[in-house]
C-alpha cells in the first residue's frame, strides 16, 4: 500500500509543473465574467424559492438511500442532460459523460428510522474531456461537493453543508459551459497538459451516528478505492495509470453560503492555487468597486455607500497558509490524499455558527456572498482550463 501511495504521488509530481500552467483573463473578460448577466443569472439559480433554480431542488433532507436522494441526484442529472455541451457533443465538440457509482455499505444505524443498516450510497461523476483525447493523457480539474444531508437533528437540511457548494458547482459549469465547447471546436491544443473538467458529487459524507473512519465519508471512501484500481484506459502509454492519477486538483467545496468567511490555505503543494483565490477576489472587488464610484459620482450620498464597499474589503482568503492544519479536518479529500492527490479544500475555520444545526437552512444563507462565490469560482475555473479567448 505504501509503495503503490509513494508511486501515485511520483506520477503526481512528475505532472505537476505543467498542472500549474495558468492563463489569466485579460481585463475585458474578467468584465465579460462580471456583468449584470452573469450575476443575475446566479441570483436567480441560488433564490431558494426559485424551484426551477439550480439550489431549491436540494433543499431538503438527502439522507442516503432515500427516494429524496435519488430525486436529487435526478435533479444533477437532469441538469447535464440540458447542458449545451451535450447538444454540441454530436458536431465533436466533446460532451458530459455522466455516471453514477452505486455500492452498499452496511452502517451503525439506518439512515431512516425502520430502515435497513445495509445502505445503498451512490456517487456521482460527470466528465469533459477535449475530443478525440484519451483519458490517460488528460489532467482533470476536479470540482467536488458532497450532496447527502445528516441524520441528525431530524429535519437537518444543509443549505451550507453541502447544497450551495453542490449548486454553486453547476452554476460555474452553466457560466463556462459554451467557453469550453467553442475552445475545443475551434482550437488546436498542441499543450503538453491536456485539461479536462470533472465533477464529484458525493454520497454519504455524513457520519450516520458518530464520526469514526467507517462511519463516515462513505462515497469518498469507495471512489478513491475503486479509482485507484481503474486502469482500464490507462497504462503504459499514457502518463496517468489509473483514473485517479488523471485528478491534477481535487478542489472541494463545503460549509459555503454563510457571509465572510475565512479559508485558509491547508496544503502547501496547492497553495499556488489559494493565492491565486485571493487575487482573484480581489481583482473582482476591485472591479465592483470602480463600477459602484462610476455609478454614484455624483451622488451625495457616496460617502456612505464607501463606508459599505470598505466594510466589505476583508477577504475570505486569509494568508498565509496554515500548512499544520491540512488532513486535520475530517472531510471527504481524505481518501483521495492519502493516495496523493493534491487537494484544495475550501472549507471556512472556524465552521459558520449553524454547522451541523437545524438552524443550517435557506434562511442563514447569504445572497450577495453565494453571487460572489460564482464570480470568484468561474474566473479561477476559467483561467485554469486556459479559456481567456474564447469568453467574448
Amino acid at each position: 500500500m505504501l509503495l503503490r501511495t509513494l508511486h501515485k504521488l511520483t506520477a503526481v509530481l512528475a505532472v505537476a509543473g505543467t498542472a500549474h500552467a495558468y492563463k489569466q483573463l485579460a481585463p475585458e473578460e474578467l468584465q465579460h465574467l462580471l456583468s449584470d448577466g452573469y450575476s443575475s443569472a446566479a441570483r436567480q439559480n441560488f433564490d431558494p424559492k426559485n424551484t426551477t433554480g439550480l439550489l431549491a431542488p436540494i433543499l431538503r433532507v438527502r439522507l442516503p438511500g432515500t427516494k429524496e436522494s435519488a430525486e436529487v441526484r435526478a435533479h444533477f442529472r437532469d441538469f447535464f442532460e440540458q447542458s449545451p455541451a451535450l447538444a454540441s457533443g454530436t458536431d465533436g465538440s466533446s460532451s458530459w459523460e455522466v455516471e453514477e457509482d452505486n455500492f452498499y455499505d452496511t452502517t451503525p444505524v439506518p439512515p431512516v428510522q425502520g430502515g435497513d443498516v445495509n445502505v445503498s450510497f451512490t456517487n456521482l461523476a460527470a466528465v469533459r474531456d477535449p475530443p478525440g483525447t484519451r483519458p490517460g493523457d488528460v489532467g482533470r480539474l476536479t470540482l467536488v461537493a458532497h450532496y447527502d444531508s445528516k441524520r441528525e437533528p431530524v429535519g437537518f437540511i444543509g443549505a451550507i453543508d453541502s447544497a450551495f457548494p453542490c449548486a454553486l458547482i453547476l452554476q460555474v459549469l452553466a457560466n463556462l459551459d459554451a467557453a469550453l465547447t467553442r475552445k475545443w471546436q475551434t482550437s488546436a491544443d498542441g499543450d503538453n497538459h491536456i485539461r479536462g473538467l470533472q465533477v464529484l458529487l458525493l454520497d454519504g459524507e455524513e457520519a450516520l451516528k458518530d464520526w469514526t473512519a467507517t462511519d463516515s465519508i462513505y462515497g469518498a471512501r469507495h471512489m478513491a478505492r475503486t479509482w485507484d484500481e481503474q486502469t482500464g484506459d490507462y497504462g503504459v502509454t499514457t502518463q496517468r495509470k489509473s483514473r485517479l492519477d488523471a485528478i491534477d486538483l481535487f478542489l472541494l467545496l463545503d460549509l459555503l453560503g454563510t457571509a465572510a468567511p475565512n479559508i485558509p490555505s491547508y496544503y502547501k503543494h496547492t497553495d499556488w492555487a489559494h493565492v491565486h483565490l485571493d487575487r482573484l477576489q480581489r481583482l473582482i472587488r476591485g472591479e465592483s468597486t470602480k463600477a459602484k464610484s462610476e455609478n454614484t459620482r455624483d451622488n451625495k450620498k457616496n460617502g456612505q455607500k464607501k463606508a459599505s464597499v470598505d466594510k466589505a474589503e476583508d477577504g475570505w482568503f486569509a494568508r498565509p497558509g496554515k500548512f499544520f492544519m491540512g488532513g486535520k479536518i475530517g472531510d471527504d479529500h481524505l481518501p483521495f490524499h492519502n493516495f496523493g492527490v493534491p487537494i484544495l479544500h475550501l472549507i471556512p475555520v472556524p465552521f459558520p455558527h449553524v454547522w451541523h444545526t437545524i438552524e443550517d437552512d435557506a434562511d442563514h444563507l447569504d445572497m450577495p456572498t453565494m453571487v460572489e462565490w460564482a464570480q470568484i469560482m468561474t474566473v479561477f475555473v476559467a483561467e485554469y482550463m486556459e479559456l481567456s479567448g474564447y469568453l467574448v
